[in-house]
């Protein structure tokens, strides 16, 4: 059977209350008594019971990340990010996907408020729906990856920035002649990449053709290149992530054409996987990880600090150039 608290005080010679105490609030015991429980909990095997203990302190040691997507390594290395500090302030992490889905994101944010973790970090479907704006009114909350103009603090990379440099190497390289490649608008990203493109773009007189995914996937990126004329593409095709990049990258591979010969690519985030592919991908890099770590910081700063004024951190994006992109042949 699992040991108990009164085995625990038995063994030490203490009371049931201190062993509480060593247990949620050490700093009110001697420390040769904390030493003798600590060693009587060893012995005994005793595990605390988190359910009780989260009803006595008013929340569960834990922070909740929601992402919309666990498989795009962006947000794996985000989150690993927010694993570093946490386990640098003994906090567990949970983690949900929600696909992108709205209603599922609902779902997961009413259980989450039940719960009661320590804070929440998200990067939303939708930021008007009322299970978002329930979880801000009961727990802290930092949107990641997400740009906060309102009363909830953000951690985000300037897109629209990131954009405009990729379109920048490209026009230094001689193109002029551009197909944008991106998921919908309703994501902000996608909205925001693709106002830094076409801003960036008219600056340089390039002409874009833009062409619409549903999702922003390696099998979006393949079934859209393959649909693409290879006897009059054009001599540049940026993506709004690494992923799409990558599936345009291999489709085009399977039909023949030659990268960065025929066509560069160019890539958004820059995963892992991007620079060791068969033709190594340029891409806008974003500071995934440091991202999940300054937005658990921001978090943590306010739970401590219940009087907070919302703050918006910014990261600037940078170019990582690889084989991808090159100046178009003279035709």
């Amino acid at each position: 059977m699992a040991a108990s608290i009164r085995e625990v005080a038995e063994i030490a010679g203490v009371s049931i209350a201190t062993v509480s105490n060593v247990l949620n609030r050490p700093e009110l015991v001697a420390d040769p008594t904390i030493e003798r429980v600590r060693a009587a909990i060893t012995e005994t095997g005793y595990v605390p019971n988190a359910s009780a203990r989260q009803l006595r302190v008013g929340s569960a040691p834990t922070i909740n990340v929601v992402i919309p997507d666990i498989s795009n390594p962006f947000f794996a290395d985000l989150t690993s990010g927010v694993e570093r500090v946490a386990a640098e302030r003994d906090l567990a992490v949970l983690i949900a996907s929600t696909e992108g889905d709205a209603d599922r994101e609902a779902r997961y944010l009413r259980t989450i408020v039940e719960q009661r973790p320590t804070g929440v970090l998200i990067t939303p479907a939708d930021t008007t729906h009322d299970a978002l704006a329930l979880l801000g009114d009961r727990l802290p909350v930092v949107l990641v990856d997400r740009h906060s103009d309102g009363d909830t603090s953000s951690v985000s990379v300037d897109d629209v920035r990131g954009a405009a440099i990729a379109v920048d190497h490209l026009a230094e390289l001689g193109h002029r002649r551009v197909t944008w490649v991106v998921g919908p608008d309703s994501i902000p990203q996608c909205a925001e990449r693709t106002d830094g493109l076409t801003a960036a773009a008219a600056r340089h007189d390039i002409a874009v053709t833009t062409m619409r995914v549903d999702h922003l996937t390696v099998a979006e990126g393949r079934s859209l290149a393959a649909s693409l004329d290879v006897d009059d593409l054009p001599t540049a095709i940026v993506c709004a992530n690494d992923l799409l990049a990558l599936g345009v990258e291999f489709a085009l591979l399977e039909r023949g054409v030659h990268i960065p010969d025929d066509v560069s690519v160019v890539g958004f985030d820059d995963i892992e996987f991007g620079a060791a592919a068969a033709v190594p991908l340029t891409s806008v890099a974003r500071p995934s990880a440091e991202l999940g770590a300054a937005a658990l910081e921001l978090l943590l700063g306010e739970r401590d600090d219940p009087d907070h004024s919302p703050r918006q951190i910014r990261f600037e994006p940078s170019l990582s150039v690889r084989r991808s992109t090159a100046a178009p042949r003279t035709p």
